[in-house]
């Protein structure tokens, strides 16, 4: 485990849900990079219950959409890089403030496959990057691939 995780309790806690949850399926995304060089984008969202709509309805039938907890959402866009994966939840974010105006929503992402690192390290950056985004930066997504140990 993380130095970063081992001293924050919060995010031992976070890590320790999310974490069985989702391991499988960074487990999928990593074998079509190691098998066919196919990157994929991860994201895990924190927001409110609404945005579970709001992206269940505007994503690919082969994205796979799930809600952690009350308002914890992991998301995974196969076959895209993570570039494009910005693009697409930007897009969502835009469809979602405009249903909804309420709510703070807070998104890290980051390209599986890009550093060939575990599936562990994977979701440790996901859930430190979305701890330590601002409240006040101007996007509210951040890239979990310039999390350093």
């Amino acid at each position: 485990m993380n130095e970063i995780i081992r001293k924050n309790p919060r995010l031992k806690v976070m890590l320790r849900q999310v974490k069985p949850l989702i391991m499988n399926y960074i487990d999928m995304a990593l074998y079509d990079f190691e098998r066919y060089s196919l990157p994929s984008s991860a994201l895990l969202i924190q927001a409110p219950l609404k945005m579970l709509l709001t992206l269940e309805r505007n994503t690919r039938k082969t994205d796979m959409v799930m809600a952690l907890d009350q308002n914890l959402f992991f998301v995974i866009y196969p076959n895209t890089p993570v570039e494009k994966g910005k693009i697409a939840f930007s897009n969502i974010l835009k469809l979602f403030t405009k249903e909804v105006h309420e709510g703070n929503v807070k998104a890290a992402i980051m390209e599986i496959g890009e550093d060939r690192i575990s599936p562990e390290e994977i979701i440790e950056r996901l859930v430190i990057a979305l701890h330590n985004r601002q409240e006040t930066a101007k996007t509210p997504l951040i890239d979990a691939s310039k999390i350093r140990f």
